[in-house]
């Protein structure tokens, strides 16, 4: 599933110097938003915190993790994580759902994840799709198959 890349006005970006003195990525106010929306829907957010380029909101930890990575690049720049003065007008917010599978426990048991991953994905769908001030915009190119 390759996630979803949208523009919108309903979140601010964090100035450069806010973002270094709390040591986050852009995005907390997106990660909020997001949250409510999953736990209006009966999702229980395990943890919401900073992750290498936004936010990840672990949603289930056993027998694997699921969770949303959400995040903001700058329109055109798929790689520019380190935007300290992007325009909110070039934002382009993204975001995915995505499981990670413990090595050491498939390796002894099959775990089936992908049904866990589709549906989140649909919810998530839905709630942006929900959203009339989501604008859908074509994914920069960028790759978070790895699940990071």
């Amino acid at each position: 599933m390759a996630g979803y890349a949208f523009k919108t006005e309903l979140f601010g970006l964090e100035s450069a110097q806010q973002r270094m003195q709390d040591s986050d990525g852009h995005g907390m106010e997106f990660a909020q938003w997001l949250q409510t929306k999953l736990e209006q829907r009966g999702y229980t957010v395990h943890a919401c915190k900073p992750d290498t380029c936004g936010w990840r909101m672990l949603l289930q930890l056993e027998p694997f993790e699921l969770y949303i990575a959400c995040f903001v690049t700058e329109a055109g720049d798929a790689s520019n994580f380190e935007m300290l003065n992007m325009d909110k007008q070039d934002a382009v917010w993204q975001c995915y759902a995505r499981t990670s599978k413990p090595l050491f426990k498939s390796i002894f048991k099959k775990i089936d994840d992908a049904p866990a991953e589709k549906k989140l994905d649909e919810e998530l769908k839905a709630i942006l799709s929900g959203e009339p001030l989501i604008h859908f915009v074509t994914e920069p190119e960028f790759d978070h198959s790895s699940g990071e």
